[in-house]
């Protein structure tokens, strides 16, 4: 038996010919954009959308929805959004993601932790699909890989726990880097890996 849980994690903010294509207009994506005036006009909210498919003993997460990042305080915040995925994206479309609605929140109120998804999709990265995902951890019998994307920019992030210059919050950032030096740390730990790390050259890693 599989069991398919839906999480609305935020909403964003588009063009209403982003998603239902204007055959009269046929707008390109500038025109969808707050830089021109059709793309300001006519917009609409949509939820943004994530799924936990429960099978077996298996837990998948498909997409992951906003980070806590473009709504710091869980309302629109037009610079945090910016920061968080850069201005061109911006212009396209912004969301909101209210208190409690991130994934990592919705997931723990029915007591799941991140540690407890096995697997996690990604249908596609755009930002409001991929942006909640922080880091994965990939297992093989008690060893593990951990890939911590920008939740640090490299091994001395977690070492000397210098959070990015970019962290909107850096409670969290540290919250954040403190759970990767852990992990990093834990004897079962084959790799801890940046995205960004200078000193990481391309390697096969066998778990």
């Amino acid at each position: 038996m599989a069991k398919i849980k839906i999480f609305h994690t935020g909403k964003v903010y588009v063009s209403n010919s982003l998603p239902f294509k204007d055959s009269v207009k046929n707008p390109n994506p500038v025109q969808l954009s707050l830089v021109s005036l059709y793309g300001r006009k006519n917009r609409i909210w949509l939820p943004v959308s994530a799924y936990l498919i429960e099978i077996e003993n298996l837990k998948i997460l498909v997409d992951t929805g906003w980070h806590r990042e473009i709504s710091p305080n869980g309302e629109y915040n037009r610079i945090a959004q910016i920061k968080h995925m850069g201005l061109g994206h911006f212009l396209i479309n912004q969301g909101v993601l209210p208190k409690g609605e991130s994934i990592t929140e919705q997931l723990e109120k029915i007591n799941i932790l991140p540690r407890d998804i096995d697997f996690v999709i990604m249908t596609h990265l755009h930002t409001d699909h991929a942006s909640g995902l922080t880091a994965m951890k990939i297992n093989a019998g008690e060893k593990f890989v951990l890939l911590y994307s920008d939740g640090g920019y490299a091994t001395k992030s977690w070492q000397e726990m210098i959070p990015p210059g970019t962290a909107l919050d850096e409670e969290s950032a540290l919250k954040s880097l403190q759970w990767i030096r852990q992990m990093s740390l834990d004897k079962n730990c084959v790799e801890s890996l940046a995205n960004h790390d200078a000193d990481v050259f391309p390697h096969e890693i066998i778990l």
